[in-house]
């Protein structure tokens, strides 16, 4: 007489609701587990990212402390050499001289660095990232990126309308645009500025 199979239970419904409900926690834990996780390494950017600002606002603090010891000096000079004198007629200027270099520093070092890859072209943001280095530019905050970005701009503009450069693309894509050189490699200007960084003489 063959085996007879045993009877198949079926699984209790409060018990089947009790595992099912089980199995939906579970993962709303495993969910929420991995948004902490995501939470907690955002969190840690964030803190390094606080940390230097405020070594930054801390080096800001300093700064402002010794310009404010130098201006309190200039008008103490200015009161005693011209009594009848208001030093706050001359209003503020903000210095262009040591952000790059000398003046013109910028705009030789997009011109060279265009020619030297000449006849390739460069990206703004390869020339804005050559151009930081070089002059040891550093971006705490998206609106200092943007003044450097406008300042690398105006340069390529400059050697635009001089004819030394052009431009690869259109109008809308000027802030991802393409750049390379344009005016001849040998002409006579180019001779006589090499001829002189190397002490040739010219005749």
């Amino acid at each position: 007489m063959p085996d007879l199979e045993p009877p198949r239970r079926s699984t209790p419904p409060d018990l089947k609701w009790l595992l099912n409900e089980r199995a939906s926690v579970l993962g709303a834990v495993q969910s929420q587990e991995e948004r902490r996780g995501q939470l907690e390494a955002k969190q840690q950017r964030l803190e390094h990212q606080l940390e230097i600002v405020q070594r930054d606002c801390q080096r800001t603090g300093v700064a402002i402390g010794r310009l404010q010891g130098n201006l309190q000096a200039l008008d103490t000079a200015i009161a005693m050499a011209y009594s009848q004198a208001n030093p706050k007629v001359a209003g503020a200027v903000q210095a262009w001289a040591g952000r790059y270099g000398e003046r013109g520093a910028l705009t030789a070092f997009v011109k060279s660095t265009l020619q030297s890859c000449a006849p390739g072209m460069l990206t703004m943001t390869v020339l804005m990232d050559l151009a930081a280095k070089q002059f040891g530019q550093t971006f705490t905050l998206p609106s200092e990126r943007r003044s450097f970005r406008k300042s690398v701009r105006s340069a390529l503009h400059a050697l635009h309308l001089k004819g030394y450069v052009e431009p690869l693309h259109n109008g809308q894509s000027a802030e991802h645009g393409q750049w390379r050189w344009k005016a001849p490699f040998s002409s006579l200007d180019e001779l006589r500025e090499q001829a002189g960084a190397e002490g040739l003489s010219w005749r």
